[in-house]
């Protein structure tokens, strides 16, 4: 957890961060760059893209927005941030006519009702103009409602929108090392100990469990699979991970490596992964 910072003026970190982001958005300096999945099987087209967040200070230094986003979870301004980044976001990839894309969710935003104001018409316009949304749901350490209002995700669902679960890996994962069945893995990842509200509202009604036809692996699990990061000794073996996560969402799961190079297809591919996707494979 990141701990706040507090300043003189009584401002934590986030909600300075925040009022620096809606200054950028109020003079236009917010802008989106997409990062492509690329198919792993051969002649396979890309097809889909995540939406990065870009933005530039009163000076015109572009800011990466990690600092942010943290500090926005920390300081509960998660559904704040996705209320005026996701509009933008489609906004963006509609001016730009890209058909097929993705972009962050915090789980907490498709809970509220501030959220489902800001951005249902945008979600909204975006599909019913022919394009194809994928809605990647954060992780989260904010505790949940036991009974979650899912009424907007559902008409996500029926429109059409998709839900992938993002970072898969990035927690720790248990009592987990290469040796572990798929069952084992299977039963930590919907443990209380690492399961995350994701999982809890992708699995809460049958609709939302069918909409739900992407899973996101971290990009340092990758790397661990990959032997480009230190050892962790909490991870299953890759083939073993991808079999669990469609033993739960089914066969149709498509599945996506994140922080990919050129030349990690062939590995990846041999585990049951679909796309991969990384800074280092696009020049966009």
């Amino acid at each position: 957890m990141i701990p706040q910072r507090h300043r003189r003026d009584g401002h934590t970190g986030g909600q300075r961060l925040f009022a620096e982001f809606k200054d950028a958005a109020a003079r236009e300096r917010v802008w989106f760059k997409r990062e492509p999945w690329h198919p792993i099987a051969e002649g396979g087209e890309e097809h889909r893209a995540e939406l990065l967040l870009r933005y530039c200070d009163k000076d015109g230094n572009e800011l990466f927005p990690g600092p942010l986003c943290a500090e926005a979870e920390q300081d509960d301004k998660a559904v704040d941030l996705d209320s005026v980044v996701v509009p933008l976001a489609l906004e963006h990839a509609s001016r730009n006519k890209w058909k097929s894309v993705t972009t962050n969710v915090h789980p907490m935003s498709l809970l509220s009702r501030q959220f489902r104001t800001s951005s249902e018409g945008a979600i909204a316009e975006f599909v019913l103009n022919g394009g194809d949304l994928v809605i990647e749901i954060l992780e989260t350490d904010r505790p949940f409602p036991t009974k979650p209002d899912l009424s907007f995700m559902e008409l996500l669902a029926d429109m059409g929108v998709r839900f992938a679960l993002d970072d898969i890996g990035a927690r720790r994962l248990g009592k987990l090392d290469s040796r572990s069945s798929t069952a084992d893995v299977c039963h930590a990842l919907t443990s209380p100990d690492v399961a995350d509200g994701r999982r809890i509202l992708a699995l809460a009604t049958e609709r939302l469990y069918h909409a739900t036809q992407l899973a996101k692996l971290d990009r340092r699990l990758v790397d661990h699979h990959l032997g480009r990061a230190f050892e962790r000794d909490d991870v299953p073996s890759l083939d073993k991970l991808v079999e669990a996560l469609r033993r739960m969402y089914g066969d149709d799961l498509e599945i996506v490596a994140e922080g990919a190079r050129p030349g990690d297809e062939s590995i990846l591919g041999r585990a049951g992964v679909n796309y991969a996707q990384g800074f280092y494979m696009t020049n966009e």
